[in-house]
């Protein structure tokens, strides 16, 4: 079966609420390392630094890669770290380039290493920039341990091999992660974006516990004022806001944003996350406590991907019997498809 037939069956498999399916994951999300450069307070994994034993093993990798890869129309190199930390990453990014899938990661920027960027954006690699803020204060106290000033050099060396290579624009983009620190400053990231040539910008609400102070819905009003700014400026410049989730401000989501609320969850079809070790989940968003499924560290995915855990879950997902972690997604999540 070919990546085109595939997709069409998964779609099929998801349409008629298939619970054993015959198709692969059209989305894959790889975690090449757990490990990260920074500590960003609102991140659960933040107290994770630099140990070997979550980073993926190349051998581990090119088992996912061969087996899935050749199905997959999307393949997102990231999971609950910072990928490109990891010693040998450029390995993993070689590997992946002899597949013909969609390529890329989200990542925080922060390394200075123009050699990998430009080799990255040569090879038509997306990468959703993690942005926080618009001033040097803002970004380094949400974006703990990175240095703006290395952030800006990448923008600019990104940029400047995107134009001069003719890459579609649309491949770099910002995520925002709306918080009370930096809500004021969305309109100065949407002149930052500008300036760098990016014309997407994803905006998703901070995931805190109800009584953190920093959840957009203590500040509802600031949100509201700040976003009509951001969105009046963007229409100006032509970039393109996504809202990927609830951002406390109902009267400009309704009026602005051309996404609905998921009534159904595609992920148990068409999503798989792999964690660093192995084990495999149906979404990425459960797979932090986490929510495992299988593991492909020893078995093979085809046995994996229908045993009793993923036949239940795509059994219960969209009623009032699935996981109790899947709920935030309903109630907040915006659907792009």
């Amino acid at each position: 079966m070919n990546k085109k037939e595939n997709q069409e069956l998964n779609f099929q498999e998801f349409e008629k609420k298939q619970i054993v399916l015959k198709s692969y994951p059209q989305k894959l999300f790889v975690e090449i390392s757990r490990n990260c450069n920074l500590q960003c307070p609102m991140c659960e994994h933040n107290r994770i630094k630099n140990n070997k034993k979550y980073n993926m093993n190349f051998n581990l990798f090119k088992k996912i890669a061969d087996e899935l890869f050749p199905h997959a129309k999307d393949v997102d190199l990231r999971g609950f770290g910072e990928s490109i930390i990891h010693p040998e990453f450029e390995k993993f990014v070689d590997y992946s380039l002899k597949f013909d899938c969609s390529l890329g990661l989200i990542t925080n920027l922060s390394i200075k290493n123009d050699k990998l960027w430009t080799k990255l954006v040569k090879n038509n690699f997306w990468l959703g920039i993690s942005f926080d803020g618009a001033t040097k204060n803002t970004f380094e106290k949400i974006r703990k341990g990175s240095n703006f000033d290395i952030i800006q050099h990448n923008l600019k060396l990104i940029k400047k091999t995107r134009d001069k290579f003719k890459k579609n624009p649309w491949m770099i983009y910002f995520v925002v992660t709306l918080q009370k620190d930096n809500i004021s400053e969305l309109e100065e990231i949407i002149k930052i974006a500008d300036k760098f040539g990016i014309n997407r910008v994803e905006l998703n609400p901070v995931q805190l516990p109800f009584f953190d102070f920093r959840n957009l819905s203590f500040h509802k009003k600031k949100t509201e004022d700040n976003l009509q700014k951001a969105l009046k400026l963007a229409r100006e410049k032509g970039i393109t806001i996504l809202f990927q989730g609830n951002l406390s401000t109902k009267k400009t989501e309704e009026k602005y944003s051309t996404v609905k609320k998921i009534k159904r969850c595609r992920n148990p079809w068409t999503h798989l996350f792999i964690a660093y070790d192995g084990k495999i989940g149906p979404c990425n968003h459960l797979m932090r406590k986490p929510v495992v499924f299988g593991n492909m560290q020893n078995n093979e995915f085809a046995t994996e991907w229908n045993n009793k855990k993923f036949q239940e879950f795509r059994k219960k997902i969209d009623t009032k019997k699935r996981y109790k972690a899947c709920n935030w997604c309903y109630k907040n999540r915006f659907d792009h498809f």
